[in-house]
């Protein structure tokens, strides 16, 4: 995976000593003598050997890879933009789409996450200033998020982050090939 650079110019994410650096191979983990030996052989799966066990990669590690490098992106500009205290936890909360006026239990649901896991990150997202439980206007009991201008400035510098992570991979791919890519996801999002 490329590495990134941060505000000074230093290089952030995995190429930096993050996620990924520990692996250790199959050999190791599951013995020498026993490498050679899995019923998974018949699959395509590597057992034996340096590498990786489980080659080629499919779509969804091919995927969260990208994700991975996005998310890096995103967390070294918010840094760079004096967001010190954005945990990447909170990137649940803060992807797309928005969750300004949301009920925390729709968001949660959408979210795929447990509404008290969701209201511990909303927690400590008010406690940091980036948003508010508010009481819905429509329904006095239930609660609605609003974003305030600080969770605003936030997702303005997510989306820049983003659009220059996708500027680099136009550069590296070809506008033309960044395209039909960015036009494939899409398709393939409208059928999920």
């Amino acid at each position: 995976m490329a590495a990134h650079h941060g505000c000074d110019g230093g290089q952030v994410g995995r190429a930096a000593g993050g996620r990924g650096e520990n692996r250790r191979d199959v050999a190791e983990v599951v013995g020498a003598e026993d490498a050679g030996r899995d019923d998974r052989q018949g699959l395509g799966i590597e057992v034996a050997g340096v590498g990786e066990p489980f080659a080629p990669p499919l779509i969804g590690a091919l995927l969260r890879r990208l994700w991975e490098a996005v998310q890096d992106h995103m967390l070294a500009r918010l840094r760079c933009e004096g967001f010190a205290d954005f945990d990447a936890s909170y990137l649940t909360v803060f992807r797309y789409p928005s969750p300004e006026g949301e009920r925390p239990s729709q968001l949660a649901a959408r979210r795929r996450i447990r509404k008290q896991a969701l209201n511990h990150l909303l927690g400590q997202l008010e406690r940091r200033g980036y948003l508010e439980r508010a009481p819905a206007p429509d329904d006095g009991r239930s609660k609605r998020i609003t974003l305030t201008p600080r969770g605003v400035r936030a997702i303005a510098v997510i989306r820049q982050a983003v659009a220059e992570m996708e500027d680099r991979w136009a550069e590296q791919l070809g506008p033309e090939r960044f395209d039909q890519l960015r036009t494939l996801l899409r398709e393939l999002n409208e059928l999920t």
